[in-house]
């Protein structure tokens, strides 16, 4: 790892040779650099690094640039919810006020798998600005909320070029009142299996109003721009716990926080959405686009071509859903 301020080079540190002594040297690295690392400031790793941060302690992430030159990956084993003791209910990773991403894998791996992962997001409110692009973000591993926030404060946030995979949520901005977010997803793949995680919690036992959702995008407030996105998404196989547990009887791919009238201060711009798989499996509510409180727009019209659309009688707007004739599946209250 090298500490960059413009062309000067403050920091550099050796390579180790596996991911739990990566995790230890960079956590040790990086606090020892945290009170004079400023935001236009570069964290460059250039070597093949995967750094494992366990499962003990929360790491909050220096506001900062990160580039990595080859993918980088950081690895989270921190529960976010449940009742086991944690070092908080948050996500193994903090994000700061202000921070980007470039050719970074972060992955959630919870050590439990009974238990709810948080990856990455914000414990605090405040308002904040980050940006990922050409990033991972892996929690197919027993890891429930993927970019997860729960805080107040405005936020702005933008993900280009990158890959989601959960179990439960990819984009989770949950927080029920004072926050503003401004999201912005582009050319974004988003592959969500609920047969990834085993967790139980009780808002998500067998509701379809007020239960779990599996969804690429989940919003309460603010405005979302998502374009040029595609979504795969499996719903669970079967209900755990013998019939009791976790079933996300709800499965959408962008949605809104479905019990919250919150949301109806909400906005979703959706332009080129392509829907290749929805199936779903134990879930009883099934959708591409489930909003209930705000409203959204969906524009295709770059999918498929005026002519053809008049020739097979379909729907410009409607090309790229999961539904007949690649029509879109939308929740009708």
């Amino acid at each position: 790892m090298k500490w960059i301020r413009g062309d000067e080079l403050l920091l550099e540190v050796a390579e180790v040779s596996n991911p739990i002594e990566w995790g230890n040297t960079l956590r040790s690295a990086i606090d020892d650099i945290r009170a004079d690392i400023q935001p236009e400031d570069t964290l460059e790793f250039s070597g093949k690094i995967v750094a494992d941060f366990g499962k003990d302690y929360i790491f909050h992430l220096p506001a900062c640039n990160y580039k990595g030159k080859k993918r980088q990956e950081f690895i989270t084993r921190v529960t976010i919810d449940g009742s086991e003791a944690k070092p908080g209910a948050s996500t193994g990773f903090i994000l700061p006020n202000k921070a980007s991403f470039y050719n970074f894998k972060f992955t959630g791996n919870c050590h439990n798998v009974y238990e709810d992962g948080g990856m990455i997001g914000w414990n605090t409110g405040m308002d904040a600005e980050v940006s990922f692009d050409y990033c991972v973000l892996n929690g197919r591993y027993n890891n429930d909320w993927l970019f997860y926030d729960w805080s107040q404060g405005t936020k702005k946030m933008s993900f280009t070029n990158s890959t989601f995979y959960f179990a439960r949520q990819g984009i989770a901005l949950n927080n029920s009142g004072g926050a503003q977010y401004d999201l912005t997803v582009d050319n974004c793949k988003f592959y969500g299996n609920a047969n990834y995680s085993q967790s139980y919690g009780e808002s998500s036992r067998n509701n379809e109003v007020s239960g779990g959702v599996l969804a690429g995008v989940v919003m309460r407030s603010g405005t979302a721009n998502i374009s040029n996105c595609q979504f795969w998404m499996q719903g669970l196989n079967a209900v755990y716990g013998g019939g009791t547990g976790f079933s996300a009887p709800r499965m959408a791919c962008v949605t809104d926080h479905y019990y919250s009238s919150s949301s109806s201060h909400l906005k979703i711009n959706l332009k080129n959405m392509r829907v290749h798989k929805l199936v779903p499996g134990v879930a009883t509510v099934v959708n591409d686009v489930d909003v209930r409180w705000g409203t959204y727009t969906l524009d295709n019209s770059e999918l498929i071509s005026a002519a053809q659309a008049k020739m097979q009688q379909i729907l410009v707007d409607a090309r790229g859903g999961s539904g007949p004739a690649g029509q879109f599946l939308v929740w009708e209250g």
